[in-house]
């Protein structure tokens, strides 16, 4: 095995994060290559690959690698993602804690707290809910186990999500999320009082069609300003859906930095107030339906 010494070096700057890319030029580990093309110790090279910022590509796909004595051939390029803030944070520190509901063997159905990911970046995997469980799988489930993601939720939002541990599984789960066939209610405090107990949206979102359903659970109030629980169920699935249809119907959720009314937010400092707390879905190994609601415990909305 031979040094890569005239590995091609282009370094892409991505806003403030810097984009580091390699081409071997010789047959070299990926550990030797990286180490010549950019400014990072070995060491630290090793804790960005296990935290998912270093990606082989294959052209028009592309893979984390998480060792890299890993051997490359002439022309294979090397990218390193580099998000100093997000790196800098240990791999397995404890800013988030996720909750195991129930174990299936082949997936498992988490609670995903505020601020949590559902999925990694090419900037690095290890603060989102798959890499989180996997670096502690041993510990959860006696053994080590894969994680594959099987829907979102935002960041800001906490709740339950489905995570299969193996590839059949996680495309049969897949196929029902795509065949709607895994059902997600949520649950949210918003400023002001509906005009009726029920009622459906239908407005676009970026240009596509998006369907969300809405019932009134309860009414209460802060310092004399009106809020009220609202149960919901959508059809579709598209980015912040919830939270433009509630402030489109001057609904707007607490605690939504986004879309929220910030005069009423502002004195409480109230995190997003939404959850994903029921799921109900069919198993796929025992095709018997399956349906788990967030404990009170879990519920942190505020009453």
């Amino acid at each position: 095995m031979t040094e890569a010494k005239n590995a091609h070096l282009s370094e892409k700057p991505v806003s403030e994060n810097p984009h580091f890319q390699a081409v071997a030029e010789n047959e070299t580990s990926a550990l030797e290559l990286l180490a010549q093309a950019c400014p990072f110790s070995k060491a630290q090279l090793k804790d960005f690959a296990q935290k998912g910022a270093i990606w082989l590509n294959h052209g028009k796909k592309a893979e984390a690698i998480r060792r890299l004595k890993r051997t490359l051939k002439p022309g294979q390029q090397l990218d390193l993602y580099y998000n100093p803030k997000l790196l800098q944070q240990p791999l397995l520190g404890d800013q988030f804690q996720a909750t195991l509901i129930q174990d299936f063997g082949a997936y498992s159905v988490w609670f995903k707290p505020r601020g949590m990911l559902s999925q990694g970046s090419k900037y690095g995997d290890f603060q989102s809910l798959p890499r989180w469980i996997e670096l502690r799988s041993e510990q959860f489930f006696g053994q080590i186990r894969q994680c594959w993601q099987i829907h979102r939720l935002d960041r800001a939002t906490e709740g339950l999500m489905l995570i299969a541990h193996n590839k059949k599984t996680a495309a049969a789960l897949t196929r029902l999320f795509e065949e709607k066939r895994i059902h997600k209610t949520y649950l949210a405090n918003v400023w002001g009082k509906p005009s009726q107990p029920e009622w459906s949206s239908h407005e676009p979102i970026d240009g596509k069609n998006a369907t969300s359903h809405f019932k009134l659970i309860g009414n209460s109030e802060i310092d004399g300003h009106h809020f009220s629980r609202v149960e919901i169920a959508i059809e579709t699935g598209r980015k912040h859906q919830i939270r433009k249809h509630l402030a489109s119907a001057n609904l707007p959720i607490i605690g939504d930095r986004l879309y929220g009314n910030a005069q009423l937010d502002q004195p409480y400092d109230f995190d997003l107030q939404l959850s994903a707390y029921k799921l109900r879905w069919i198993c796929p190994i025992s095709h018997s339906e399956q349906t788990i609601r967030l404990s009170d415990e879990l519920l942190t909305l505020i009453d």
